[in-house]
């Protein structure tokens, strides 16, 4: 790594709970990476969410200032899926469209191949439909160079992917696939996607710092800057996927935002949320399923959650973002970093293990 791209020496600025600062420190310096932060989100028997927050480290690699805080917005990635998802949840429950309505009957003036037209919203959000995993380099050239609204873009990836059989098997991770949902609740709702998650998510929960993209403004560490596997900082304009991947991985946010989306999945499993019943909860986080997968959510078995633990991460490959969610023990982790490597994933894996250790200690000292 060249000395351009170096983080300045000695313990990094850290900002808000300083318990977890330093729990990140170490790890952050130990793996050379510009930044972390990191929430403990908690669900109590009479309050709502509780959040715990830090940030460690700078924005961008080469410069001392200015350092990350807790306001920052840091960009998640996949974890956007599990928001599209419940929007989609929230359109099921009005009855615009059901989880077996068919791609085909959104779009019936669509030439649609008969190996495409049985794809379901509920298979697309739970990677099943066989759609490819992302867009071709062409694809993705053609939206760079696109002039259209993205709502009309996404009908158009929609009519070339129903004209021709699903490329990938069931189970194919698919990107396309949350892409493809969007658009249909776009149809069933006749307005853009980040108009409905706005009016569907974002303003019921208070959400306020929430955008697409990169955080920064184009040339400015005005907010964390994605960082490449070479430690080079992204700066300039469109360090990003492109807008028409917004429903399955653009969202950037607060930690404390993010913290309040995930809270509100455990507080919906209590039947506490006015957003959703508590069983479409259940439904959207999988564990009801053989397929392996929720959506926008892996549900697992572990014991220090009770039984379930939900996980997802996500990564434009120059930001890396996971949470951990054990909705048995109304605790969540939340971690997010603004470089991508090969080392990122483990390194972010410790900071979830230093926090569930922490929070196993304040729960013994509590009883």
């Amino acid at each position: 790594m060249g000395s351009h791209f170096t983080l300045p020496k000695g313990v990094a600025p850290c900002d808000g709970d300083a318990a977890l600062c330093a729990l990140l420190e170490p790890i952050r310096a130990r793996y050379d990476l510009p930044s972390f932060a990191a929430a403990i989100v908690t669900i109590g028997e009479r309050a709502d969410v509780c959040t715990r927050i830090c940030a460690v480290g700078y924005r961008q690699r080469g410069a001392a200032k200015p350092a990350v805080t807790v306001n920052d917005r840091w960009h998640i990635g996949s974890n956007t899926k599990a928001m599209t998802a419940t929007v989609a949840a929230r359109l099921v429950e009005r009855g615009l469209l059901s989880w077996d309505t068919r791609v085909s009957a959104c779009f019936p003036k669509f030439a649609c191949h008969a190996a495409a037209s049985s794809i379901t919203l509920r298979q697309l959000l739970t990677h099943q439909s066989g759609l490819a995993a992302n867009l071709s380099v062409a694809q993705t050239a053609r939206a760079r160079a696109s002039q259209s609204e993205l709502r009309q873009q996404r009908r158009q990836l929609v009519a070339r992917l129903l004209s021709s059989p699903p490329s990938e098997s069931p189970g194919t991770y698919s990107n396309l696939g949350f892409v493809v949902a969007a658009a249909m609740l776009e149809e069933v709702a006749n307005c853009s996607f980040r108009e409905l998650l706005q009016r569907e998510l974002f303003a019921p929960l208070g959400v306020q710092s929430a955008g697409f993209g990169q955080s920064n403004t184009a040339g400015r560490a005005d907010q964390p800057v994605g960082h490449g596997a070479d430690g080079a900082p992204a700066l300039g304009a469109g360090a990003d996927n492109v807008p028409l991947l917004d429903p399955a991985g653009r969202v950037h946010l607060t930690l404390a935002d993010w913290g309040r989306f995930v809270g509100e999945h455990m507080l919906g499993r209590r039947a506490r949320s006015d957003l959703l019943p508590a069983s479409t909860f259940v439904f959207l986080h999988g564990e009801c399923s053989d397929r392996g997968s929720g959506s926008g959510w892996i549900p697992l078995t572990r014991e220090w959650a009770g039984g379930l633990a939900l996980t997802h991460s996500g990564s434009n490959t120059l930001n890396y973002a996971v949470v951990w969610m054990a909705p048995e023990r109304g605790v969540a982790f939340l971690v997010c970093t603004n470089q991508a490597n090969e080392q990122t994933a483990k390194a972010c894996d410790e900071v979830v293990v230093a926090l569930l250790d922490l929070w196993k200690s304040t729960q013994r000292r509590a009883q």
